[in-house]
């Protein structure tokens, strides 16, 4: 007997997680978010299409359109919290098998069990490619397809070839030979530890200068000696053989024979290519570039590192990199009116600085050109409430402007 499959596209994961747990007793649910998710084997017995419609951020009726330009019998639903009557319309002239909304559970399970139960697998393999791709970058996404999935943080990778990868984003994490060292570590020496891999051959007087500052010179030399021998008999926990750091000549560093690879190098060097592309106008390498070291980015610089002035600094700096990243691909989405990317992009920016006034305009902005005018109005009270009480500032005449037009 053939399992159904209901192929589930969207990115809201709240919506997604309702129609797993409703439907999954009877269908298998794929969720489609990025083109990592599919698999051409997992696509041959598709029996249904649900598109999730949130507008503005899930748009269903461009992903509806996009479908049946590929698949004309394909059998799609519409699925919502809220479904307004003029979509449930056009939804329906598209094509649309059904329209249901989440909000009464029972007459949703009813109504979808029914639909899979009387549908065949619309799929052919030699097609999958093609309606992966369109269902993926419908016309309200990209409007240009870019190989790395945009916005999700990746896992992070481990180098086979490397002694020993570092993890710098999110909690500070070593791996040797794939398997990260359990035994725990001080606080003063994982700061220490991290440093040294980032840094090479650093003066003692560097290292006393940056985590005893202030402190009387023999107690100094003395607890970066202690703090030295902890991180050694760290390494040491898991690997006696290998000479991890050296010191000799009023130096230290992490022994330079050693394959290192960390996401900080990979962040990095994803960034700095993504501006030397975007100097020559190809968006859709800018795109990739600035995609790559995003997905490098699985949050702060050494989370798990406290009260650490020079990781603060490094994690300030990383951070507006990231933003800049943010502010980039806002910018490019914004020519490209792909406007849910840009709803998304600057409420993720919000999040980390929600003093980015720039930021609120360009939600103000998509807000109003997507037809949503009293939330383009709330979002400048917002705006005008958090400058107000984090700077003490009112907002800019350039703000003021685009409201006068919105509400004009």
């Amino acid at each position: 007997m053939t399992t159904h499959q209901t192929l589930v596209v969207g990115r809201s994961l709240s919506c997604v997680e309702a129609i797993q747990q409703l439907l999954s007793s009877f269908t298998q649910i794929i969720p489609v978010s990025r083109l990592a998710d599919l698999e051409e084997n997992k696509l041959k017995s598709t029996s249904l299409v649900i598109l999730l419609h949130d507008l503005p951020e899930e748009n269903g009726i461009a992903r509806l359109k996009t479908l049946k330009t590929i698949f004309p019998k394909s059998h799609a639903v519409l699925v919502g919290m809220e479904i307004a009557s003029e979509d449930v319309i056009q939804a329906f002239r598209l094509g649309a098998k059904d329209v249901c909304t989440l909000d009464d559970k029972i007459d949703f399970i009813n109504r979808l069990k029914l639909i899979i139960q009387q549908t065949k697998s619309i799929f052919k393999p030699k097609r999958i490619q093609s309606v992966i791709n369109s269902i993926l970058f419908p016309e309200d996404f990209l409007g240009i397809v870019a190989d790395a999935t945009p916005f999700s943080s990746a896992p992070f990778h481990h180098f086979p070839s490397a002694d020993l990868c570092v993890q710098v984003f999110g909690s500070f994490k070593v791996f040797i030979n794939g398997a990260t060292i359990s035994h725990p570590l001080p606080n003063k020496a994982r700061a220490l530890l991290l440093y040294l891999l980032l840094h090479k051959k650093v003066p003692r007087k560097r290292l006393l200068q940056l985590f005893w500052r202030g402190q009387i010179e023999e107690y100094a030399r003395n607890s970066l000696n202690v703090t030295l021998y902890t991180i050694r008999k760290w390494f040491e926990s898991v690997d006696a053989e290998t000479q991890y750091i050296i010191c000799r000549n009023d130096y230290c560093e992490i022994n330079q024979n050693l394959r290192i690879e960390t996401d900080h190098q990979q962040f990095s060097t994803a960034y700095q290519k993504a501006r030397i592309v975007e100097r020559e106008q190809d968006k859709l390498a800018t795109l990739n570039a600035y995609f790559k070291a995003y997905a490098n980015y699985r949050g702060d610089f050494a989370e798990n590192i406290s009260k650490d002035d020079w990781v603060e600094s490094e994690r300030d700096s990383l951070r507006e990199n990231f933003l800049q990243i943010l502010s980039r691909c806002c910018q490019l989405f914004l020519e490209e009116e792909r406007y849910t990317i840009v709803m998304n992009i600057a409420k993720k920016m919000l999040k980390i600085d929600n003093c980015l006034e720039n930021v609120h305009r360009d939600l103000m902005f998509v807000y109003w050109k997507t037809g949503n005018r009293q939330r383009a109005i709330r979002q400048f009270n917002t705006c005008k409430t958090i400058l107000k009480q984090e700077l003490n500032i009112e907002p800019s005449q350039k703000t003021i402007m685009l409201l006068k037009k919105i509400t004009g």
